[in-house]
């Protein structure tokens, strides 16, 4: 089942969205928000996402963030093109922690190194796919 964006598809390219997928996760009712974009402050600071993760407005410019609130079930991954490798990676990281260790209070630790590894893997493919191969090393 395809979920739904939170922003409506009219509006990508007023906020510089080049793609938004939605990625439920296989072991609970958490989505990842990946979004892909020409202006990440745009983006972030759009008032679909301001009202689900508090009224935060970013100002500082990046190539990557990660989002979360531990009130809702949604994680977002925000990528500026062009895509680093390096920036998915970390943002990927941030977000598996966020919804293992913050939202499951499963650590990471020897036992749990192959859940945070294969949370990664899945979050970075999904990366990768939303970004249309557009990715620079």
């Amino acid at each position: 089942m395809k979920l739904k964006p939170m922003i409506d598809k009219k509006q990508w390219s007023k906020k510089g969205i080049l793609n938004y997928e939605v990625i439920p996760t296989s072991f609970s009712d958490y989505n990842i928000h990946i979004i892909y974009c020409k202006d990440l402050l745009s983006a972030r600071n759009h008032p679909a996402i301001v009202g689900v993760l508090g009224n935060e407005l970013y100002e500082s410019y990046t190539v990557g963030l990660c989002c979360y609130d531990v009130g809702i079930n949604s994680i977002f991954i925000f990528i500026q093109d062009p895509a680093y490798v390096s920036v998915i990676a970390h943002e990927c990281f941030h977000a598996a922690r966020a919804l293992l260790q913050v939202m499951f209070r499963l650590p990471l630790s020897q036992e749990t190194n192959e859940l945070y590894a294969s949370t990664i893997d899945r979050l970075v493919a999904n990366c990768l796919k939303t970004c249309n191969g557009a990715i620079l090393e």
